[in-house]
């Protein structure tokens, strides 16, 4: 279109023409001269836009609208100002403001004109960029004032999108409820936005682009417009709920875990809007003056903004507070009319048991479904716009799209895959397509990544899902035990009859639940520090689940001819090394330490503050109170230090089993750390109460001691904050400890008898009612 405005000026400039028309009748686009034409102007057309481009560069809109203020030759103000083709329009709606692009539109005779609402190399029109921007104010202008028709609203973009489809994909909330509101937006009958609204030219619907960019403020808009944006999927079968399963950074917060940021957490309002973007808060109120004051909830809300201005980290706290709050309130609306979890492959979930009486795997001819053959023994033509693809790459905030589709070679000897790059107008995500065509359900993506509020929420609405069996016969516990998502398994032990009857379940690798658990494919790390308490992590959890498996079951064989627990050996090889190898040296370095401990406070017993009576050969200052607490401190210290070198001896002295990482490795090595540091602690007590003593506490010498004790405690505050993982084992550790010793049958009988005996005493003396 902007060579064909050239061409009109061109002949206009040559032969005097008044009217675009006529001189578009005048020109022949065909002819070779006039397309050298075309390029000579568009190259001066450049040169001309450098020093209006450099005011916006530098965000002065001022120095553009003197420009074309002063520019004489009106027509230059369709010229493109950048490699985009975006004129002065276009840049004009990165102000943010609505009197820009309102200049220029006063200095264009014909605002109807095709010519003032030209399309960029992306096909967007200056509406569609307007919307990019959130510029709210640019919106109504060109909507309001009549420049666009509600026609024209629906015009697409290359890709597809139409302005308000653009304005979803980058958040624009206020702009997506004002465009949705326009006339001939929604087929009114049922609700719903027109189908130029709801998918661009890849299927991928504007309630997925919206979820897609973490806008959920966005979603929640156009659900309200049309909630059958739900249902649909994008052409690989993903529906919106799927992608917002595979957010973790929606339903997760770093501020949570400090106490100070966690405090203001959960004290910072969020507010009842929801619009996405804090920085367009207050776009009504700069850029709509007529309806200041009429809202004292926006007024509430702004001043909130203003005090968290004070301290940025605040702002960040709120945006990810309202960010996770309006997650759950879309993930709840789209659970509602989710039915992914209906179709369920329960056929031949439980095969033949595989025992140890079988033969070996090679010595067995067995002959499996076709839908069952591994992947790496079948031969399978497909389509070519079925045949998967290695990696898919979208591009995001810029409008550009860039799809990597492979060809083959045609050369017999040498197939390669060729990269075809390709522009398009899209937002960039990068996707990795699985081999596999079929999608995961919701349920089954939110329990793989840990959403444990999601998978909460859809067995709340939909109970029958729990049993829900995958393509690849996977339910809910494989898919929990692959990832070790304890929460979830445990949210679902909790039902009984359902529990019973996934945990017979056997997928298409003939792995139960207990050999998910056993191999390490879907390993995410440990949560515990140090890898001797990573692998005591994997062994409580491969027991938790052997404990509610049917004994037979945990003899069963999968396709290697491997038991669960010779699947978790083979597996775990490699940590067990790394655990074996850190322990020993953890050990060595702290009985080493210990022992310095010990030999430090064995002296200083014999060396007591201020010395001895001659006479009698008892200490001077025996009487001082401060005496007998050094006297405690140090017997407590080297009792302590000992007890950790026994224990650190125990421990290099194992045979550093697998099963020994599992209690007692572990457990002795957190006990002899906690001793340690209980020695350190009381040493610098005696330390401190030998101060005390040989120095005269007056008010002279107060801030002295204080200081000396601060000094004294500093390295026990160092030891205690770098090793504070290591006290969360420890307390958990006794906590564990403590409860086995309460279960006992000792002490379950004792507090039995002691329960009873108080219940006989007061049935024999009751209290008397005071009259």
């Amino acid at each position: 279109m902007i060579e064909s405005a050239i061409l009109e000026n061109h002949a206009s400039d040559g032969d005097g023409c008044t009217s675009a028309d006529s001189c578009i009748a005048q020109v022949d686009i065909t002819s070779a001269s006039n397309f050298e034409a075309v390029a000579l102007k568009l190259k001066e057309a450049m040169k001309a836009m450098k020093v209006p481009y450099q005011a916006v560069i530098k965000e002065n809109w001022e120095d553009l609208k003197t420009f074309f203020d002063n520019d004489r030759n009106t027509f230059n103000i369709l010229y493109p100002m950048t490699v985009a083709k975006d004129t002065a329009f276009h840049v004009a709606v990165h102000s943010g403001r609505e009197q820009p692009l309102k200049h220029l539109l006063e200095r264009v005779h014909d605002p109807m004109g095709a010519n003032v609402f030209m399309t960029n190399a992306y096909g967007n029109t200056v509406l569609h960029e307007a919307a990019i921007n959130h510029n709210i104010a640019a919106v109504k202008l060109l909507v309001g004032d009549k420049y666009v028709t509600p026609e024209q609203l629906l015009k697409r973009n290359r890709s597809g999108q139409t302005p308000l489809f653009k304005a979803a994909s980058f958040g624009s909330t206020k702009v997506v409820r004002y465009l949705a509101s326009q006339p001939k937006q929604m087929i009114c009958d049922n609700k719903k936005l027109e189908d130029a609204h709801r998918t661009r030219n890849d299927g991928t619907s504007i309630l997925h682009a919206a979820v897609r960019g973490e806008h959920f403020g966005t979603a929640l808009e156009l659900l309200k417009c049309d909630e059958g944006l739900a249902e649909l999927k994008t052409k690989k079968g993903m529906t919106s709920l799927y992608l917002l399963t595979n957010i973790q950074s929606a339903f997760s917060s770093k501020y949570r875990k400090q106490f100070w940021f966690r405090l203001v957490y959960l004290c910072i309002p969020t507010g009842d809007d929801n619009n996405d973007d804090a920085n367009n808060i207050d776009e009504d109120d700069q850029y709509d003056d007529k309806q200041v004051g009429d809202n004292q909830s926006k007024d509430a809300h702004r001043g909130g903004l203003k005090i968290s201005g004070l301290w940025p980290t605040v702002t960040k706290i709120w945006e990810e507070k309202r960010k996770r709050k309006f997650a759950f309130e879309l993930a709840r609306k789209l659970i509602k009319s989710d039915n992914s979890w209906q179709p369920s492959h329960t056929e031949d979930t439980i095969p033949l048991f595989r025992s140890l009486s079988q033969e070996p795997k090679d010595a067995q001819i067995t002959e499996m479904p076709d839908d069952q053959q591994p992947k790496d023994a079948q031969i399978t033509e497909m389509p070519d716009d079925q045949q998967p693809k290695e990696e898919q790459i979208k591009e995001n905030p810029d409008d550009q799209q860039v799809n990597h589709e492979y060809s083959d070679n045609h050369d017999e000897q040498d197939q390669q895959q060729a990269a075809v790059i390709k522009i398009e107008d899209d937002p960039i995500v990068i996707e990795i397509e699985d081999d596999d065509p079929k999608v995961e359900t919701p349920l089954l993506s939110a329990t793989r990544t840990g959403m444990i509020e999601i998978v909460r929420e859809i067995l709340k609405e939909h109970p029958q899902a729990v049993e829900h069996i995958s393509h690849k016969k996977q339910n809910i516990l494989h898919v929990a035990a692959s990832y070790r998502q304890r929460e979830v398994f445990e949210l679902v032990k909790e039902m009984h009859v359902p529990t019973s009857r996934l945990i017979l379940g056997i997928d298409v690798d003939s792995y139960t639940v207990l050999q998910h658990v056993a191999d390490t494919k879907n390993y995410p790390g440990g949560t515990r520090p140090g890898p001797a308490y990573q692998l005591q992590e994997e062994l409580e959890w491969f027991k938790s689940v052997e404990d509610i498996m049917p004994s037979f079951f945990t003899k069963h064989r999968d396709k290697n001819n491997q038991t669960a627990r010779e699947l978790f050996k083979d597996k775990h090889k490699d940590q067990l090394k790394d655990a074996q190898k850190w322990i020993k040296e953890t050990s060595q370095s702290c009985s080493a330490v210990a022992v310095l401990v010990a030999t430090v406070v064995f002296a200083a017993a014999f060396t007591v503050p201020g010395g001895t009576d001659d006479d009698n050969g008892l200490p001077i200052l025996l009487d001082n109170p401060f005496f007998l607490f050094f006297t405690i401190a140090d017997v407590i210290s080297l009792s302590s230090s000992l007890t950790a070198v026994v224990m650190f001896l125990s421990v290099l002295t194992s045979p550093f089993e697998l099963e020994d990482f599992r209690v007692s490795l572990p457990r002795r090595l957190t006990l002899g750390f906690a001793l340690l540091f209980i020695s350190v602690a009381t040493t610098m007590l005696a330390f401190t109460s030998t101060v005390f003593l040989i120095m005269r506490l007056d008010q002279r010498r107060r801030w002295t001691m204080t200081l000396i004790c601060c000094a004294a405690f500093f390295p026990v505050s160092v030891l205690a904050l770098t090793h504070f993982p290591l006290f969360v084992s420890f307390v958990n550790a006794l906590k564990n400890l403590f409860m086995a010793i309460w279960e006992a049958p000792p002490c379950s009988l004792v507090v039995g008898c002691l329960a009873s005996v108080l219940k006989r005493v007061r049935w024999l003396h009751p209290k008397k009612k005071d009259h």
